[in-house]
């Protein structure tokens, strides 16, 4: 059977990460054709967002492989399709260039992708490494590009508008194998940094996120299994109705109703 992958990510058309597995694809999977349409310049955390304001270019790189200048991943993907003869069997993204873990995927373009990806019924895997100081991509990305060979095969994987986030960890780690696991806890600090232009009028930079977690909610999760030297593998769905929720608030509503 031929298969057609198509690859994306929210580091840039050059980013390491995309042309490392770009590579490790295509001789992994001899019987797929693997088309490359990425960001022009990177748009990390640019989550699930689309371009409906101004037009895109997409700029041909090489056969198989273009560019969108200012688009978003969400962009390439939707892009993609519309042009395409036949929609892709798969949507790869990644790998990005750090991890993508609890609440992460909130922000990640890398897996903003994805969702607009299983959105059109397609569907979809994001890629992230953790890592300390930087990021080497040969091994993950031949672990990735086995995994996604092996998931091309199952077609009962995913349920509809469900998607796998898988973050690999730090390079220099010892590789323990997959873990599926749940999503831990982030913890947030939002910070600005403020200067002046020539003009004298203010700009902010906010400032990276903290990079903490909440370790009494990491056990079992993606974060503590990417810790331990595992790859974390998290099915993430789209329907995010707070379920356990639903009961309360018709009490609570009902009773306002009444009381009005």
């Amino acid at each position: 059977m031929k298969y057609t992958i198509l690859l994306t990510n929210d580091d840039g058309y050059t980013a390491k990460g995309l042309l490392k597995l770009r590579k490790a694809l295509k001789k992994t999977i001899k019987n797929a054709r693997i088309i490359t349409v990425a960001p022009f310049s990177e748009k990390s955390a640019c989550a699930h967002s689309l371009s409906i304001k101004n037009s895109l270019e997409l700029i041909k790189i090489k056969k198989d492989f273009y560019a969108v200048k200012d688009g978003t991943p969400s962009d390439c993907v939707c892009l993609s399709f519309s042009k395409l003869k036949k929609l892709p069997d798969l949507v790869v993204s990644g790998i990005n260039n750090g991890a993508n873990l609890a609440q992460d995927i909130t922000y990640s373009g890398t897996l903003g992708a994805c969702m607009e990806s299983v959105l059109h019924g397609v569907r979809a895997v994001g890629f992230s490494q953790f890592y300390t100081k930087k990021s080497k991509f040969k091994k993950s990305s031949i672990l990735a590009a086995k995994l996604i060979k092996k998931i091309l095969k199952d077609e009962n994987l995913l349920k509809q508008r469900e998607f796998l986030s898988v973050n690999y960890p730090d390079y220099k780690q010892e590789f323990k194998g997959y873990k599926v696991s749940p999503l831990g806890k982030r913890v947030y600090t939002f910070k600005s940094k403020e200067f002046k232009d020539p003009h004298g009028r203010k700009h902010y930079w906010i400032k990276n996120l903290n990079k903490d977690y909440n370790y009494e909610e990491v056990a079992k999760s993606d974060i503590d299994s990417v810790i331990k030297g595992y790859a974390s593998i998290t099915p993430i769905t789209l329907d995010m109705t707070a379920y356990d929720s639903l009961k309360p608030l018709k009490k609570f509503i009902a009773k306002i109703e009444n009381k009005s």
